[in-house]
């Protein structure tokens, strides 16, 4: 069940699962998307971990405030929820957008971040010109153009032809994306350059790439690995970019593999 609290100025939605006295896996989404991406986690985290799921400023239930957003900003934010809860640490899983806040989290708050796991993620996504065509879309059109778009980037086509009963409420999130919230974020990633930052991560990492990801692939996943020192790298095959989704029996067994070795 879902929960509301204030932090860093807004209302946040999360959901919080587990053992009380359990080591925090924090779980943060890509952009469009609610806690609930990471559903299919819930279940083979809670024996060992306490599960902390939320949703990002602009996304579901977290106030839509109007941007434009920072990394710096959307990290803080999570930092103000960890606070609101009394969690000192956690370790911080982060897929697309949330392994961009994660960057940044764990360089600008180091001692909330236990460790560091960025899934189907980057350090930039370039071009600027692609973020500024899709706000002007979202200020003309709304969002109603992005859910089909997004799950074919998403998701691989035979995963989508088998699997088209998850399709529609994962389009129907996306459509319920806030026009504030979109624009505050897509600022965001516009404008985001962590590569400087990397070196500065100390973070137990591990990145996880999906092997049929097109937005945030392979080659992407190695820019992150060779500039976070110690860093590892773990493929998940027959997935795209929502890999916790796509693949959540491959994902799962990485991720545990990971936490309980850090």
């Amino acid at each position: 069940m879902s929960k509301q609290i204030f932090a860093n100025g807004i209302t946040m939605t999360y959901a919080l699962d587990g053992p009380s006295n359990a080591p925090v896996v924090m779980l943060s989404s890509t952009m469009m998307c609610t806690h609930t991406i990471w559903d299919k986690q819930v279940a083979a985290l809670v024996p060992e971990f306490r599960v902390l799921r939320y949703d990002t400023r602009g996304h579901g239930g977290s106030d839509a405030t109007p941007g434009p957003y920072t990394l710096e900003l959307l990290a803080d934010d999570a930092v103000a929820l960890l606070e609101g809860l009394n969690i000192d640490t956690a370790h911080f899983v982060g897929l697309s957008l949330g392994g961009f806040i994660g960057q940044v989290l764990a360089w600008k708050h180091p001692g909330a971040v236990a460790s560091l796991i960025l899934c189907d993620t980057a350090c930039q996504m370039p071009p600027e010109s692609m973020w500024d065509d899709r706000i002007k879309t979202v200020r003309r059109e709304g969002v109603g153009s992005f859910p089909e778009l997004m799950v074919k980037r998403w998701f691989t086509d035979a995963y989508r032809d088998a699997n088209q009963y998850e399709m529609e409420p994962i389009k129907k999130m996306i459509g319920a994306m806030s026009i504030d919230g979109m624009i505050g974020c897509c600022h965001a990633v516009k404008n985001m350059n962590n590569a400087p930052i990397l070196k500065n991560i100390k973070s137990p990492t591990l990145i996880m790439v999906g092997e049929h990801d097109i937005s945030t692939p392979l080659v992407v996943a190695e820019v992150l690995h060779s500039g976070i020192k110690g860093s590892e790298l773990r493929i998940i095959e027959g997935a795209a970019h929502v890999t916790n989704f796509e693949q959540p029996e491959r994902f799962n067994v990485a991720l545990l593999d990971f936490l309980n070795r850090n």
